[in-house]
């Protein structure tokens, strides 16, 4: 029985220039992309998936063994994106991810703000920030009011609609809102175990 996914994640430099494609297997891929994704000094994107196991990742591998970096890393070649297209798909949590960010809703929070961007890299830029603190910042859900500006700038080159100062205050109030009720809750049944 099949319980995973041989996935592809491709990880780019600054310039937007594909630099490795890793070829891995994960019964969960869109959380490895977040793991990768925050390890790696590149903008990573999951370009697809197909359900297989263990077996059938070494078996890819092994189609591209002449163009090994390192262990599960691979050089990025035509042959390699034209597998991936013709074999791959994007699983659900991925494909619901990219549905948060329609058009009517795309300020849902911060983390569906930035995953609206073309890539992390993109958002990173835009606001001035290494990608690491961008990446942070996606997995905090929760972006400082000092770069709102440069967020609200970024957001309408990149066509994304609804993007404005009183929005981002908005999602901001609502984060740390939310963050300190969590926080009070955990410590008033803290208080209330003693």
């Amino acid at each position: 029985m099949t319980t995973g996914y041989v996935y592809f994640i491709e990880c780019r430099d600054r310039d937007k220039k594909p630099v490795a494609i890793k070829i891995g297997y994960s019964e969960n891929p869109a959380r490895r992309l977040t793991k990768i994704s925050s390890d790696s000094l590149y903008d990573c994107e999951l370009l697809g998936v197909i359900a297989g196991s263990r077996k059938e990742e070494k078996q890819i591998q092994s189609i591209f063994q002449n163009d090994v970096i390192r262990r599960e890393w691979f050089q990025v070649s035509d042959r390699l994106h034209q597998y991936i297209s013709d074999k791959t798909f994007l699983p659900e949590p991925v494909k619901r991810r990219i549905a948060r960010m329609n058009p009517e809703n795309p300020t849902e929070d911060f983390r569906s703000l930035i995953w609206s961007w073309p890539t992390l890299a993109d958002f990173a830029d835009c606001i001035g920030v290494s990608v690491a603190t961008a990446a942070q910042m996606r997995s905090r859900n929760l972006v400082s009011a000092r770069y709102f500006q440069k967020i609200v700038v970024g957001a309408k080159q990149q066509n994304i609609p609804g993007v404005d100062l009183s929005v981002l205050v908005q999602m901001r109030n609502s984060t740390v809102s939310n963050t300190l009720l969590r926080t009070l809750r955990s410590k008033a049944s803290q208080t209330a175990g003693q």
